[in-house]
């Protein structure tokens, strides 16, 4: 009975509850249907289920900043499970910096730097 209720209410609920937490999980949402839309486009080219990848990647952009790690894993992934040459992996891969380039463009112009180095409090 006691871990029946532990499986409907975990102990550390305020990761459960956090807002902050949603970017985590959008990021990662998006981030795996975008890993598997490009599968799915790298077995079978289509322009629709690119276009649906590239959407998912740039969801997962505006979710959470740390998703363009993802330029390196789309080409490694394609290299390591689909059995490819690296070259070809890369090649698959190139459509992925648009959706970066994108928010970066985006990024900077909210902000108006590209790192982490915020302008000074006057």
């Amino acid at each position: 009975m006691g871990t029946l209720l532990f499986i409907a209410h975990p102990v550390h609920t305020e990761v459960v509850a956090n807002i902050k937490s949603r970017d985590e999980i959008l990021a990662f949402l998006f981030l795996v249907l975008a890993l598997s839309f490009w599968g799915n486009y790298a077995r079978k080219p289509q322009a629709k289920t690119l276009l649906l990848a590239l959407l998912a990647y740039t969801g997962a952009l505006f979710s959470k900043e740390s998703a363009v790690t993802f330029l390196a894993i789309f080409p490694l992934t394609f290299y390591f499970f689909e059995r490819q040459k690296l070259t070809k992996a890369i090649k698959y891969s190139l459509p992925f910096f648009i959706p970066t380039l994108f928010f970066l463009t985006v990024r900077f112009a909210v902000i108006g730097t590209l790192g982490n180095n915020a302008p000074p409090d006057q």
